[in-house]
This record gives structure tokens, sequence and C-alpha cells, in this order.
């Protein structure tokens, strides 16, 4: 058998708030709302549209609910996959499935109908105060770039799963191959070579360089604690949502496109599955 190690903490999927945003417009506290197990899509949606507006009255809205969000973290979010192990030990492709088709629609409805997102995958629009939250990866936190005051939750859970989830983002990880002629040895070069001690402790000191209050913090140490490897972008399998050529970026432009994502999906399955039975020579 191979074994994978998870090593990489940076990928973990949280949202940023601007607390100075939520107070200004007389809105609840996000951390509250996150307490009472009011930290879901319905929420945070009815946020958004509160707080995209015109502020300078130009007659367009420069003040937006979100920063533009990457559809995987609401396929996540919602307790949905990419791929995934079948009952006889198979990678196959997952996205035909009611969460996934969920989430499909609620980033068409944000994104496309509602319109209560901003700028792209750089996160300017959230440094710049014109964005209420963001979705974000770990490493892309950078606190020295807010001149305002913020917070840190889990991604906001969709309607098919009870509680938030805590992605890793990506599925990077240290690997011992199945035909390993001592894989023991190798266990113990691994650990002599990036001790399990040091990990911590520099995990740790990541979390503290990041964070802007107790709040955050928990949540940070809360994510590590609780990853799940289930949700995890695979781009050599599926390809990158921008690339309309690969099956994931194909389905995407078929929903932007306001097609039905269970008949964008099943369009592009066959494609998918036979990319991943390539890579693992099914």
């Amino acid at each position: 058998f191979s074994i994978g190690v998870p090593d990489d903490y940076g990928h973990s999927l949280f949202v940023c708030f601007n607390k100075d945003m939520f107070e200004r417009e007389g809105l609840p506290d996000p951390y509250e709302l996150y307490e009472q197990g009011l930290w879901n899509w319905d929420t945070v949606e009815d946020l958004a549209i509160k707080l995209t507006k015109d502020t300078d009255g130009d007659g367009v809205n420069d003040q937006f609910g979100f920063h533009w969000i990457d559809p995987t973290y609401y396929i996540f979010a919602n307790g949905g996959q990419q791929i995934k192990v079948d009952e006889n030990g198979k990678m196959v492709f997952a996205m035909q499935d009611e969460a996934v088709y969920e989430a499909l629609r609620r980033y068409h409805q944000w994104q496309n109908v509602l319109r209560v997102t901003t700028g792209d995958w750089q996160f300017l629009d959230f440094e710049q105060g014109k964005a209420a939250m963001a979705w974000m990866p770990f490493y892309e936190i950078h606190q020295v770039d807010y001149e305002f005051n913020w917070g840190v939750l889990p991604l906001p859970h969709g309607p098919n799963v009870d509680e938030c989830v805590f992605p890793p983002g990506v599925g990077d990880a240290i690997f011992i191959p199945a035909n390993a002629v001592n894989p023991l040895a190798l266990v113990a070069l691994d650990n002599f070579l990036w001790p399990v001690d040091t990990y911590y402790e520099l995990l740790d000191d990541a979390i503290r360089n990041k964070v802007a209050d107790m709040n955050a913090y928990q949540v940070f140490q809360e994510a590590i604690e609780k990853w799940d490897s289930r949700y995890a972008s695979y781009f050599n399998f599926l390809g990158a949502y921008w690339d309309a050529n690969t099956p994931f970026g194909g389905i995407m432009a078929g929903v932007n496109e306001g097609k039905s994502p269970a008949s964008v999906v099943a369009e592009y399955a066959q494609m998918a599955q036979a990319k991943i039975d390539e890579i693992y020579g099914q």
C-alpha cells in the first residue's frame, strides 16, 4: 500500500472578513454568527446582498459582499468532491452529485445573478476595503496589507452539510510508494529530515504571524486539527476553472453561461473519468 501524510497547511481555506465594514453597515458580528451555528450560505448571502451597494452615488456598485470566490470552494463547503475512491478502490469522477450541483447553482447565483462579488484571484479588492468577505487560502492572508480590523472564520457551509468543513485546499502530501523496498527506513528518513516537533513549531509561528485576534488563532488551530482530505483540488486531474479545454474548466464555462449544473457536469463526465483513468493507469 502507499501512505500519504498531509504536509501543506498553507492552502487550508478560510474566510477573511472586514470587521469595520460589518460594524459600519450595522450587521451582526460574523464571529457571533459562527458561535450560534448560523455561519451558512443563506446567512452570508443575505449579508452579501446588504453589503453590496453604491456608496458614492454614481450609479455603480463600489462595495461588495464577497471578493471573487474560486468555484471549487463552493463545492468543498457544501460537502462535494471532484474525485473520490469508490467501493472497489478505483478513483472516480465525483461531481455527478446533488451537493456539487447546488454548489454550482449558488456560484452562478452570487457571481452572475445577484452580482455580489468583485475582483479576481489576487484579492486586491478585499485588501483595498471594497469587499467584506474573502474566501482564501491560508498563504494569501497578509495582515500587513489590511488597513482595517479583520477576522477569520471557516468557509460557511452549504445546505447539504450540517456544519462547516475544513478543506486542505490541495492534495499535497508526502508519499511512500507501494513498491518501496524499505518503507520503514523512509519513514525514519522523513522524521530525521523534517522532525514532527519542528513542523508544529513552524506551523504555530505561521499562525501567530497571520492572526489579528484570539478568535482567529482558535479558528486556524481548529482548521488544522479538522482537515478533511476529501475536499481538495486536483488540477492535474480535471484542469483549472479558467481553462475551458479541460473537464472542470468546461463545466464552469457552461455554468457561467447559465446551463443546468447537472446537464453540464454530465456533458464532461466521460472526459473527466478518462483523464482520471489515464493518470492512475486504471
